[in-house]
């Protein structure tokens, strides 16, 4: 993942935008046939996140990225951005909606994920150093860390896109 200062319009220029492929609005409460239980250890106690289902994943990686050299790598981050859209901007509240938008495009696929929290502020969290940025915090940015895919956050960092271009 290369960490870009792009906004999803320009995103979408570079992609040369068709069309809103997907449109989805994720809440647990209300679609828990969505979701799976992921408990991760946090200090010294167990957490528990709803985090949407292989399935919904796997659907998302096949819109999205059709390199199989990098799906693992790509169905790793979708994993890592839902965790964190619902564990810290949603704050574990599985009433609050997180909502997914896929854009297709000629030369590739923007993914947009917000969430219905606060944000961070993300440059805080990122340090450039020379042509790779390091990233601070937990291992989640550390799983951006490929290159064969674009990041930026927007706004108070409620908001992702995630584009993948064709090889």
């Amino acid at each position: 993942m290369t960490l870009v200062n792009k906004t999803l319009s320009e995103m979408l220029d570079e992609i040369e935008y068709r069309g809103l492929m997907r449109y989805d609005i994720l809440i647990p409460e209300e679609n828990p046939e969505l979701f799976q239980e992921v408990s991760l250890v946090k200090g010294a106690h167990l957490q528990s996140v709803q985090i949407p289902n292989e399935e919904y994943l796997d659907t998302l990686c096949s819109l999205m990225c059709s390199d199989e050299t990098i799906i693992d790598d790509f169905r790793l981050a979708l994993r890592e951005t839902f965790y964190n859209s619902f564990e810290y901007g949603n704050r574990l509240d599985g009433s609050l909606p997180i909502s997914v938008k896929i854009f297709d495009g000629v030369n590739g696929a923007v993914l947009r994920i917000r969430d219905s929290g606060d944000g961070f502020d993300f440059r805080e969290r990122v340090e450039n150093t020379g042509e790779k940025p390091k990233y601070f915090g937990n291992k989640g940015f550390w799983n951006f860390a490929k290159e064969s895919y674009s990041v930026s956050f927007e706004g108070d960092g409620s908001i992702l896109n995630l584009e993948v271009l064709n090889n």
